[in-house]
């Protein structure tokens, strides 16, 4: 072979031999689908992958400006510890409502019944709600149905309720197992200049000159929780019997509500010792003992205990319209 041919033949080798490297390299009879071409950029450079933080989510009351920005920072996830809530459940329960001096009556599907309407329906290892005006309603079991005041007929009464040595102050307990204290019950400060007044303008009425009443009791609540608060108050004496008690000495409970915009006043209690008479023994002392729906149809009773020097005695008093107002719906005494 001459030079001529040789030259020839070689010339042919690399090109074949360059082919065969450039399709290597190419990737020639590789996939289309294959990731490595899908990765390859225009410029021959390898791309820089890059995943996005998922769009955040703008929760309630939560500004743009945070959604955006919780793009960019570093998500902490917080575990709360759950809220344990403890529901005690009670059984429905008769009913039955105790006062100081014994049973005073119950309800049967909202109606009032008392001891008249025969024996109170009272069962051995009832839970009773204890309410006391101003203080939590804790729960008492309830005993055996036992005799009640000797000097009253028809008397009953529920061991195991009610201490005698809260005196005069009993609370009241209802077997029932609804919210007995559905609406808030507050005390207010007695130095109230406001209600101060406005006893003093009442015993005005009575003959009773006092422009600064000592008041015992101011509470405010919504009985009907209608929206709108009531005032119940008590003022006046509050000492001993013995050895007497000074001429001229009273004692009251009243409630104030707003009956067609404007403000009434109802009589829950009164007594007056007259100015012009000999010192006496004898006053009633009104307090209220506790402010609760006794009869589960959401609206709340006030409960008035009454003492004086041979016997003592609660009311309970339930709103009943514009026309009627507070009515005594039960009552229990004991003394003569």
């Amino acid at each position: 072979m001459n030079e001529r041919s040789l030259l020839g033949v070689i010339a042919v080798l690399v090109l074949i031999v360059g082919l065969l490297i450039g399709f290597l390299v190419g990737g020639g009879g590789g996939d289309d689908e294959s990731p490595d071409l899908e990765a390859a950029g225009s410029d021959g450079t390898t791309p820089t992958t890059t995943t996005e933080a998922p769009a955040a989510t703008t929760t309630l009351g939560e500004s743009a400006e945070e959604s955006a920005s919780s793009t960019t920072t570093t998500p902490t996830t917080t575990t709360e510890a759950p809220t344990t809530t403890t529901t005690t459940t009670m059984p429905p329960g008769s009913g039955v409502i105790v006062t100081g001096e014994g049973v005073a009556g119950w309800s049967v599907a909202g109606e009032w019944r008392s001891l008249v309407d025969g024996p109170a329906p009272a069962v051995p290892g009832e839970t009773y709600q204890v309410v006391r005006v101003g203080e939590p309603v804790t729960t008492a079991v309830g005993g055996a149905l036992t005799e009640g005041c000797p000097f009253v007929e028809p008397s009953s009464d529920v061991e195991g309720l009610i201490d005698f040595d809260d005196y005069p102050d009993y609370p009241v307990a209802v077997a029932a197992n609804w919210n007995v204290v559905p609406h808030a019950v507050e005390l207010l400060p007695v130095d109230n200049p406001t209600y101060q007044t406005a006893v003093s303008e009442l015993l005005a009425g009575y003959g009773i000159v006092d422009p600064a009443p000592e008041l015992r009791q101011v509470i405010r609540t919504d009985l009907e929780g209608d929206g709108t608060d009531e005032i119940i108050i008590t003022a006046g004496y509050d000492g001993p019997f013995f050895p007497e008690v000074p001429a001229g000495s009273y004692s009251l409970a009243i409630l104030r509500k707003v009956v067609d915009v404007e403000v009434e006043t109802a009589i829950l209690g009164f007594y007056q010792v007259p100015a012009d008479s000999e010192p006496t023994s004898y006053i009633d002392q009104f307090r209220i003992a506790a402010v609760a729906d006794l009869n589960g149809d959401g609206q709340m009773e006030i409960v008035v205990n009454d003492s004086y020097y041979e016997g003592y005695a609660t009311t309970v008093y339930e709103w009943v319209n514009a026309d009627l107002g507070p009515v005594a719906v039960l009552g229990a005494g004991c003394g003569v």
